[in-house]
């Protein structure tokens, strides 16, 4: 079986390596993600962007260093000017707020680089039907490759 890229987002190693969240929904993604990290990432090809590297390295230093030791194991891809371009692109077309600047260049990443899916727990701007549907509007015209843009449970594989 040819395994499939997935760009890893930066929620995912921030819910693996968070403490245990008090909210149940917060704490069933986890739980989630931590289950899928452990028995399925190998059945991917992992990747990820500086962008979401440099976000990681925010915050807690202690946690920080947890969420860069997970993705010692994720191929790093570069952020190139088209990627950038692209990114801007997204921006604009999506009309995100500025504080989601960083979910267009995430998406652009996992666009530019032809990735199988882009896994996210950002159901805000990045896996939700909205997002989708104005991706694949774009991305047919500009003949671009469309991503999967999808939860972790999304991933699991099909019960026998």
């Amino acid at each position: 079986m040819d395994r499939k890229a997935v760009y890893i987002e930066t929620t995912i190693p921030s819910y693996i390596t968070s403490e245990l969240n008090g909210n149940i929904i917060i704490l069933g993604h986890q739980k989630l993600i931590i289950a899928w990290w452990r028995d399925y990432r190998l059945d991917f090809k992992l990747f990820s962007s500086q962008v979401v590297i440099d976000e990681i390295k925010k915050g807690d230093e202690a946690q920080a260093q947890k969420r860069l030791e997970l993705m010692n194991e994720v191929k790093i891809l570069d952020f190139s000017r088209e990627v950038e371009e692209l990114g801007m692109s997204y921006f604009t077309f999506f009309r995100l707020p500025e504080r989601a600047l960083f979910d267009a260049f995430r998406l652009a990443v996992a666009v530019f680089y032809e990735m199988d899916f882009l896994l996210t727990w950002n159901c805000k701007h990045l896996a939700n039907a909205n997002t989708r549907i104005r991706l694949m509007e774009y991305n047919n015209k500009a003949g671009l490759k469309i991503p999967d843009l999808c939860t972790p449970e999304e991933l699991f594989p099909e019960e026998e």
